[in-house]
Formats: structure tokens, C-alpha cells, sequence
């Protein structure tokens, strides 16, 4: 018996060929968390940031998941982070500008840092951009549930729904 070639036959090998697109995750705790001095402690399972070990990233069990990314060198971290810009909001209700790094209050045309990414890197991938927030919705200058703006500096709802996803 002869058949046709199938299509799905050539996914295999289409897949590998195909290179893995840039993902790019931020998390924000609005009222921070617990670090030890330059984040060292006894027991490393209480550390956020990972411990450097033999030049390779290993993270403790708060950030577990992204070990098997860290073991294939595609995590980076950044931590020290400063935006002069916003000193005078409160820092633990500054969602508004943690990506974007510029005071909500008559700033426009400042897109977040998730969005830039998303128009760079977003194509390769089914959803360019996915916003989350365990609340959902917009909130309200200095009350935002959204960490994502727009290129004209406009904030974009969180989701909070995931069956909707």
C-alpha cells in the first residue's frame, strides 16, 4: 500500500529547526519581600535571588521553577534596580512604574519594559503578551493591578481569569 505524504509526518523535524522564542517574566511584590545582607542566609531556602555556584544560577524553593531554565543558561537576573524618577512615590504602591520606570502622574508615551519586549519578540509567539495579576482590572494611579502600559503610556488590564486564557 502506498499513501500520500502527511504534513504531520515533517512536524518533528520542523519543530526542532524552529528555535525557541524570548520569553521575558516580571514579578512584582508590591510590598516586597524578607532579604538577609547581600541576600545570605544560613539556609539558602529562604533566599529569593539564586546563590551563584560554580558560575551556574541555583535557586532555593521559592523560585524552584526556574531552575531547569537556569541549568540551560536561559534565566537572567536583575536585582539593584533604581528609578530615580519615582522617588517621591510611596514605594510599596508603585506598580504603576515599576516596568516603565517613569511617575504615572502626566507621564505618556512610556510603554512598560514587558511591552517593548512583547512588540520585539512577541511575533514567535501564540500570545505576544500575556498580562497577569492575582486581582485583574486597571486600578487607579498609585493603586495599580497592572504592571503593563502601552506604547502611548496607557495601562493595560491584568488578567486574573486563566480559564479565559
Amino acid at each position: 500500500m502506498i499513501l500520500p505524504r502527511l504534513e504531520s509526518f515533517a512536524a518533528p523535524a520542523i519543530a526542532k529547526a524552529a528555535s525557541t522564542p524570548k520569553r521575558f517574566l516580571a514579578l512584582y511584590v508590591g510590598h516586597g519581600f524578607a532579604v538577609t545582607p547581600n541576600d545570605e542566609h544560613p539556609s539558602s531556602d529562604l533566599s529569593w535571588y539564586p546563590r551563584v555556584i560554580e558560575d551556574k544560577l541555583k535557586f532555593g524553593p521559592s523560585m524552584a521553577a526556574m531552575q531547569p531554565l537556569a541549568d540551560k543558561g536561559k534565566v537572567s537576573v536583575f536585582r539593584g534596580l533604581d528609578h530615580p524618577q519615582v522617588m517621591s512615590i510611596n514605594g510599596h504602591s508603585s506598580a504603576d512604574s515599576f516596568l516603565t520606570g517613569s511617575n504615572p502622574e502626566g507621564t505618556t508615551g512610556s510603554p512598560s519594559m514587558d511591552q517593548v519586549a512583547a512588540m520585539a519578540h512577541g511575533k514567535a509567539t501564540r500570545f505576544p503578551s500575556l498580562v497577569l495579576g492575582n486581582e485583574g482590572g486597571l486600578g487607579a494611579s498609585g493603586s495599580s493591578l497592572t504592571l503593563s502600559f502601552n506604547r502611548s503610556g496607557r495601562a493595560i488590564p491584568s488578567n486574573n481569569d486563566l480559564l479565559a486564557l
